[in-house]
């Protein structure tokens, strides 16, 4: 059940990510005329962000084991 419940909170907390970067994006798109890539960049950014956040939990969840 742990698993499951990991597994679900790593999607939604990408999808919140992915969805919030996004707004931001059009947001600034619209503010300086970017033409949409505000949202890409933004989005971008957000990816990257969610999966250095991946590799610093599986590095606790590697720590964890061992102990």
């Amino acid at each position: 059940m742990k698993k499951a419940a990991t597994f679900l909170g790593i999607g939604f907390e990408l999808i919140v990510l992915v969805w919030f970067a996004d707004a931001i994006g059009e947001n600034l798109d619209k503010k300086f005329g970017w033409g949409g890539s505000g949202s890409a960049y933004g989005v971008l950014i957000a990816f990257v962000l969610w999966f250095i956040h991946m590799v610093i939990m599986a590095k606790g969840a590697m720590n964890d084991e061992e102990d």
